[in-house]
């Protein structure tokens, strides 16, 4: 492989994707009302920013992406940057042993569970189901 094209696969598939991905959740940053801005921007950042690494270290990615998400459950933010718990997911998937899939997955349906408490309270027992169902 030559070195030209390693820099290109590295700027197509470990730059692009969380550049692609912030420039989606900027918008609901913007208009963000529910929270503060000091919140809401540092979080989002936390989220995405292990992405550039996801190729390198999907496992630790993965994990750091959770321990955000878990302090945004904790500080009760919703943020559209969550999806880099799914795209943190999908690299485990793809570059990982099953059984570190497996437990990539269970973090996940945990992360599912707790925010389904915190903010499916006042939801029908349907929608419930299907969100912890995936």
């Amino acid at each position: 492989m030559t070195n030209n094209r390693r820099v290109y696969d590295r700027l197509l598939f470990d730059v692009a994707p969380p550049l692609l991905l912030l420039l989606i959740v900027t918008p609901s940053l913007i208009r963000e009302q529910q929270h503060s801005v000091a919140q809401v921007w540092p979080l989002s950042l936390a989220l995405l920013a292990p992405l550039f690494l996801r190729r390198r270290y999907p496992v630790v990615v993965f994990c750091a992406v959770a321990l955000v998400a878990f302090v945004q459950w904790w500080a009760g933010v919703t943020l559209v940057a969550d999806v880099a718990l799914l795209v943190a997911f999908y690299t485990v998937a793809s570059r990982r042993p099953l059984w570190m899939t497996f437990g990539a997955a269970a973090v996940l349906e945990l992360g599912v569970g707790l925010a389904v408490e915190r903010w499916g309270a006042h939801r029908s027992w349907l929608l419930i189901f299907v969100l912890l169902s995936g």
